[in-house]
């Protein structure tokens, strides 16, 4: 699929794009980062800061969340991991004669 581009410079081909990205890591002294683990990033991120599988697999384009969960299902195991951990936090931090209170 090719990107779009202002008139001047017409249909950008995939490859291309891929290949001009590699050279801004490499550029920085940065080896083996490649332009779709921005993907993954962005996806990692979403995905810790509580956004929903089914949005995130909407915006990656996921023809199913399935997709989505079965690629990152570590990031949201650890998300529910430190949700689990802080309600039992706050829940003692709340208990009646709690030193935490």
């Amino acid at each position: 699929m090719p990107f779009c581009a202002p008139s001047l410079l017409g249909v950008i081909r995939p490859d291309t794009f891929t290949k001009q990205f590699a050279q801004i890591p490499r550029l920085v002294g940065m080896k083996g980062f490649r332009f779709h683990d921005l993907r993954h990033a962005f996806a990692t991120l979403t995905l810790k800061n509580g956004t929903s599988v089914n949005e995130v697999s909407e915006l990656l384009g996921h023809s199913s969340p399935v997709i989505t969960l079965s690629t990152y299902a570590h990031v949201i195991e650890g998300v529910a991991r430190d949700s689990v951990n802080a309600l039992a936090n706050s829940l003692v931090a709340t208990s009646p004669g709690s030193e935490h209170a």
